[in-house]
């Protein structure tokens, strides 16, 4: 039985730092350095990257879960600080180490993306200390996650004019994620006392802005990638692709019943983040063959 005990800890202690999200990033940041130099990276950069990475993000979960352990009592008791598996202040204090030694391992990365990974890494720990039940809620996030492209390309291949259009894309883009992924929550939030910007924009507002966003991003790749060349036909392929996931994602919403609304906004949320991942990967490739 104790030894049952100190199984349950040691996963609670995983868990704290939300492994499932962070490997996506991870993973997305390797592919994204793939895309850079067309190929792989040099090892030292590429390792140093990745480390950095998973540690920050394992970091801004981490200090996620203290933060919020007291709205997590009330809603989410299966978080590891309200089952009582962890205890706060060592927590805090993990959550504090991992970031720092994440920010450590880009020492060995050139200064752009030692940059990119104080403000990735500064705009969580905002999002933790109090943004996240703000009118602010959705900033934290339209700053972080297109540096993630910004980040790897730098740490392997060094500041580009080009990377300067991840943001007119990645932002908007972000922002529809964002709506998305807070949709199901609405209810629950707002009795928990949480005002985050779709909380203040309600249900029907936070789908318009969100599908908006995605049409911006979806249109500016189109126009962005009318040359014909290979890359550009990639991009123009994603963002259509991107299109088609975006309708069925707002017919699954529209088709939404009233016994299973929320089985409907997380087939909503799967279908949008699904949508991103296309029309990030061909805009990347059309901004790596780009020579203007």
């Amino acid at each position: 039985m104790a030894s049952a005990s100190r199984a349950a800890r040691l996963l609670a202690w995983v868990r704290l730092t939300h492994p499932f999200p962070v490997l996506l990033k991870v993973l997305a940041c390797a592919a994204f350095a793939s895309i850079a130099t067309s190929g792989l990276p040099s090892l030292v950069p590429l390792a140093a990257l990745l480390v950095a990475v998973c540690l920050v993000n394992a970091g801004i979960g981490a200090l996620n879960d203290y933060c919020d352990r007291d709205l997590d009592a009330r809603s989410k008791p299966s978080k590891p600080i309200v089952q009582g598996l962890v205890r706060p202040w060592p927590a805090l204090v993990v959550a504090v180490a991992t970031l720092a030694t994440g920010l450590a391992a880009t020492r060995w990365l050139p200064w752009p993306a030692r940059v990119s990974a104080v403000v990735y890494a500064a705009a969580g720990i905002a999002y933790d200390l109090g943004l996240k039940s703000t009118r602010w809620s959705w900033a934290p996030f339209v700053v972080a996650f297109p540096l993630l492209p910004i980040w790897s390309w730098t740490a392997v291949r060094g500041w580009d004019r080009r990377l300067r259009w991840v943001y007119p894309v990645g932002a908007p883009l972000v922002l529809g994620i964002h709506l998305a992924n807070t949709l199901p929550d609405l209810a629950s939030d707002r009795r928990s006392g949480v005002q985050g910007l779709a909380h203040r924009l309600g249900p029907r507002w936070s789908r318009c802005v969100c599908w908006g966003g995605y049409l911006v991003a979806q249109a500016l790749v189109l126009v962005r990638t009318r040359r014909p060349t290979a890359p550009a036909r990639a991009a123009r392929a994603g963002a259509v692709s991107s299109a088609a996931l975006l309708a069925s994602a707002i017919l699954a919403d529209r088709l939404r019943s009233r016994t299973d609304q929320s089985a409907a906004l997380a087939w909503h949320f799967r279908l949008l983040a699904l949508a991103a991942v296309p029309l990030s990967v061909g805009w990347l490739l059309a901004l790596t063959h780009d020579s203007h």
